[in-house]
């Protein structure tokens, strides 16, 4: 929750009254917002679909509490965020609560509901669509999809896709359907209890499609001054307390195991911070300024010019990819890059990435240092079909849509 989103909850208020029908209503947040292309903020994830789809009208909603809206953003996003910190003070005097505790009085399903019956969407799609907006689109027979973004995670009570999170509410609230970048994801789903409630649908990788289709990746840029083979290393907002401990370099957390490496000068390094990092200022500012007085006299070591730019760019110019437990491994995947894990909890790596464990283009580190010449020779994958799904998805939606006005 950030001070200046809920600020300009009341400076961008618009009306519900003014808003008008649309077949599609998004959903997306300012942090699934990191790229700015033609003088606007995008979601590669979520206005890959909303370009493919522009036959059919479509509205964004800013959620809570997204700082961006208007002209500054890509797919007519509204800020409706008054009407929700309206309805979480409704919730402190009514449940002396600020979480839902009875979806057919929740103020906050109401509020959902008014829209819903405004827009009247044939569908509804976003990242992860609250549980309140899932309830009053079941109510009118609405279908929500949700798109994955990262590991999709059953065990933590507190998770999206966890049952424990709407057991007090006789777990409704799940979206209608999760589009699964990779075939592992549906499967992974088709296992859980989820599946009750959630069809898993098989779109591909929306990122690649984004940075391959539409915001085309620049490769002549180079970022080291040798033509040496290249590791990416994608660092995470948070780690497990052993990691962070033994990891903790002048304030923050980086793998010692690489610093050898890297004054070997016997490979390039890419060092990508966690978008949460690059889009909060100070943090972006702490760590810029550690891996300068880390980094700063290795002409091997690139770790602004990246941050700069989307993950893709970097993965474009990988050869491995080192991470703790980040869901990077798919994107490095898809883009033929074999990944180290440096978690040491297989079992939590298990449930992250499953068979991929045991297979060759994934290798959990023992501790014994890595062979970055070997992994790299031995790792041989192909890049990913990020189109055939996508289009596959897009062109049964938009049959069904057009098919309501038949």
């Amino acid at each position: 929750m950030s001070f200046k989103g809920i600020v300009n909850g009341f400076l961008h208020f618009v009306s519900i009254k003014r808003i008008t029908q649309h077949d599609i209503l998004y959903l997306c947040h300012d942090n699934s917002r990191p790229v700015n292309f033609l003088n606007k903020l995008y979601s590669p994830l979520i206005d890959s679909i909303n370009i493919q789809l522009q036959k059919v009208s479509g509205i964004t909603l800013a959620l809570p509490f997204s700082k961006y809206s208007g002209k500054k953003v890509f797919g007519n996003v509204v800020n409706l965020n008054l009407y929700f910190v309206w309805g979480i003070l409704v919730r402190l005097i009514k449940f002396r609560s600020i979480r839902l505790k009875d979806s057919k009085k929740d103020p906050i399903v109401k509020f959902y509901g008014r829209l819903l019956d405004v827009i009247k969407p044939k569908v509804i799609i976003g990242i992860q669509p609250s549980v309140e907006i899932c309830l009053a689109a079941k109510m009118r027979g609405i279908k929500t999809y949700d798109v994955q973004h990262g590991i999709i995670e059953f065990d933590d009570e507190f998770s999206y896709y966890s049952m424990g999170k709407r057991s007090k509410i006789n777990n409704e609230g799940f979206p209608d359907y999760i589009l699964c970048r990779n075939q592992h994801t549906v499967s992974k789903i088709k296992k859980n209890d989820i599946f009750n409630f959630s069809t898993p649908i098989l779109i591909g990788n929306l990122n690649q499609y984004f940075f391959s289709e539409i915001y085309k990746v620049n490769d002549k840029i180079d970022l080291h001054s040798s033509n040496k083979s290249t590791v990416l290393v994608t660092l995470q907002p948070f780690y497990d307390k052993e990691f962070e401990r033994e990891n903790s370099i002048g304030g923050v957390v980086f793998p010692k195991l690489l610093l050898n490496l890297i004054e070997k000068q016997c490979y390039n390094f890419i060092i990508k911070l966690h978008p949460s990092q690059i889009q909060n200022p100070e943090i972006n500012k702490k760590i810029i300024s550690e891996f300068t007085n880390l980094f700063g006299s290795n002409d091997n070591v690139d770790y602004e010019i990246c941050n700069l730019k989307p993950l893709e760019f970097s993965l474009t110019k990988a050869n491995l990819h080192v991470t703790f437990n980040s869901a990077c491994l798919f994107d490095a995947l898809d883009y033929g890059v074999p990944t180290v894990l440096l978690d040491k909890d297989i079992k939590r790596l298990e449930n992250y990435f499953g068979n991929l464990l045991s297979s060759n283009i994934v290798h959990v580190d023992d501790g014994t240092g890595i062979d970055i010449k070997e992994l790299i020779e031995n790792s041989k994958i192909q890049n990913s079909d990020y189109l055939t799904d996508f289009l596959k998805f897009k062109e049964k939606l938009l049959q069904d849509i057009l098919a309501t006005y038949e």
